[in-house]
């Protein structure tokens, strides 16, 4: 890990967009528990691209921040997530979110 390029660890703007359109699409008024290896798997494979296990936290990090959706941790790497109903004429502006803000000044693609 120590390795890697920072950039290849911050999300890219498709990554929210996809993990958006894939939350919304499978758990739209129930909330879910699942694993991030779990998620991050399937979310590649719907979308034919790869969010990695840290992208997809720090994705999930910036929905809670702008509260898109809540979190709780429910031990050994699981965790239940509940999309918050959302106000269709509003738009959720990820730079709301310190985490977000902090991964754009990392130069990512945020």
């Amino acid at each position: 890990l120590s390795q890697t390029p920072i950039d290849q660890l911050v999300p890219e703007a498709m990554d929210y967009t996809t993990t958006y359109q894939y939350l919304r699409a499978s758990y739209p008024a129930r909330p879910v528990q699942t694993d991030l290896a779990l998620l991050a798997r399937r979310i590649s494979r719907s979308y034919q691209r790869s969010i990695s296990v840290i992208k997809l936290a720090l994705v999930l990090k910036v929905f809670c921040d702008i509260h898109l959706l809540t979190f709780q941790g429910l031990g050994q790497d699981r965790f239940r997530i509940e999309l918050a109903s959302v106000d269709q004429t509003t738009r959720a502006k990820l730079s709301e979110s310190p985490v977000h803000h902090y991964l754009s000044t990392l130069g990512g693609n945020t």
